[in-house]
């Protein structure tokens, strides 16, 4: 669990309104933080607890409260696939230009996740392409890392760089190849991906 260890961080991560309003109610802070930074928040919209989001945030929680490796609870809900939530966030204020200390992008993170929907999204919502981490990944190299097949078709389908670089010289063919999936290996090749 990722939870910020206090009763209210429990309560979001449970979804528990009830709960969360008897604690709030008797002074529970709702921007209190772990020693990891993690907050109620966060732990709501990564366990993709909608209702619990909205009430944090009419309960004096802030959107741009961030943990120590600099994820919010934008960043925290398309990291749990809830798209609900992340579309909730980008309606009230979040950008799709976010990134965490790492340098992942919203966007990144959905790749890696291998959440096509919330990919869709934010593309459609004016996410770039070709956005690089702080250690040079695109969104379509993390995705042919984690083996996201239908991640990376629709990535190269917008339109993504088939032979981008990160800082080390590596290509989604070669972290496809490195970590053995073959679906992403063949759709990279059809694409016309450098094989040497």
């Amino acid at each position: 669990a990722l939870s910020g260890n206090t009763p209210l961080s429990f309560a979001a991560e449970t979804g528990s309104v009830a709960v969360a309003k008897a604690l709030i109610k008797k002074g529970a802070n709702p921007n209190s933080q772990s020693g990891t930074g993690f907050a109620p928040l966060l732990s709501a919209a990564f366990a993709g607890h909608l209702l619990m989001v909205t009430f944090l945030l009419e309960a004096g929680a802030k959107q741009d409260l961030r943990d120590n490796l600099g994820y919010d609870a934008f960043l925290w809900a398309v990291k749990g696939g809830h798209k609900d939530v992340a579309d909730y966030f980008l309606a009230h204020g979040a950008s799709v230009k976010d990134q965490n200390t790492g340098g992942w992008s919203v966007l990144n993170v959905a790749a890696e996740s291998g959440n096509d929907a919330l990919v869709e999204s934010l593309l459609k919502a004016g996410a770039e392409l070709e956005h690089r981490s702080n250690g040079g990944a695109t969104s379509l190299i993390m995705a042919a890392y984690r083996g996201r097949e239908s991640t990376v078709k629709l990535l190269l389908a917008k339109g993504a760089k088939v032979d981008s670089k990160d800082v080390n010289g590596w290509t989604a063919l070669a972290m496809a190849s490195q970590t053995n999936n073959p679906g992403v290996v063949s759709a990279l090749i059809e694409k016309g991906a450098d094989v040497e």
